[in-house]
């Protein structure tokens, strides 16, 4: 009777062992793959902020054009 109780005993212990052993390597997992996943996005949005700093550049270069041919047009039409 003894046997049974501390085979029982035994498997109850080594279940919950296990059980803990488990849910630690999944919790491990779980936070290595959110690590990941957060340095891709970080990595995205410091890319999508340099590309957004190129297309102000462009911006300026675009508008700073147009004032010049606007310029040149309003120039032109008050000579005639």
């Amino acid at each position: 009777m003894l046997d049974r109780i501390e085979d029982a005993l035994f498997w109850a212990v080594s279940s919950l062992v296990g059980a803990i052993a488990s849910g630690t390597l999944w919790l491990i997992r779980r936070v290595i793959t959110n690590q990941k996943q957060i340095e891709l996005l970080q990595a995205e949005l410091s890319t999508r902020e340099k590309q957004r700093d190129e297309d102000r550049e462009r911006m300026a270069k675009i508008e700073s054009g147009v004032e010049r041919i606007e310029g040149v047009l309003m120039k032109r039409g008050a000579d005639r």
